[in-house]
């Protein structure tokens, strides 16, 4: 049976040279699709079918609750970088 340990050492050895996957490659499983491929699929689809997550937007614009996200500043700090 192989020493595990470091000579003098009570920590095992860890061999760093062995293959390790990339980043998210073992995250990702093959059945979970990509948003984007989500989006072009049919059951991504609503069949007219109002989504919760639909309603409670229209009910926010109904009711003028602002917008929290930085698109504007965003949009406005691109175009100043681009001109």
């Amino acid at each position: 049976m192989a020493n595990d340990k470091s000579p003098g050492s009570s920590k095992p050895r860890v061999n760093y040279l062995r293959r390790r996957p990339r980043p998210g490659a073992l995250v990702r499983q093959p059945d979970l699709a990509l948003p984007h491929e989500r989006d072009q699929t049919e059951e991504g689809m609503t069949d007219g079918k109002v989504t919760p997550e639909g309603r409670q937007a229209h009910g926010d614009l109904e009711r003028g609750v602002q917008d929290t996200s930085k698109s504007t500043e965003m949009d406005s700090t691109y175009r100043r970088q681009k001109h």
